[in-house]
């Protein structure tokens, strides 16, 4: 699944991908990852998802952040943040939303 997100990502387009963009500077920090979470929960027929996170963190911090949270997960490193512009990539396939996993990356984020 991974691979063929990849592919898809890169050219742009698919079947079956949907992408999106929001604006989301308006909304208070707090509210930032509720909407988010809100959005992606209310998603009914799903039938696979593939999660890709940035990080602009050593590659360590990642590794231990899936032991001690989520260690049932696989997860598939697809570029290490080498202290640059450039953040390091994890894809994580899933069969449906873990709305905790989510609520955690997401609220991380903020």
């Amino acid at each position: 699944m991974i691979g063929i997100l990849k592919n898809c990502l890169k050219i742009r387009r698919g079947k079956n991908i949907a992408k999106g963009r929001f604006d989301l500077e308006s909304i208070k920090l707090k509210a930032k990852a509720e909407v988010i979470i809100l959005l992606i929960s209310s998603l009914k027929s799903i039938i696979g998802i593939t999660y890709k996170v940035l990080f602009w963190e050593e590659d360590t911090k990642i590794e231990d952040f899936f032991k001690l949270n989520f260690s049932n997960k696989k997860y598939e490193k697809a570029s290490s943040y080498k202290n640059g512009k450039e953040p390091g990539i994890v894809f994580i396939d899933d069969e449906i939303i873990d709305i905790d996993f989510f609520e955690v990356t997401i609220k991380q984020s903020f």
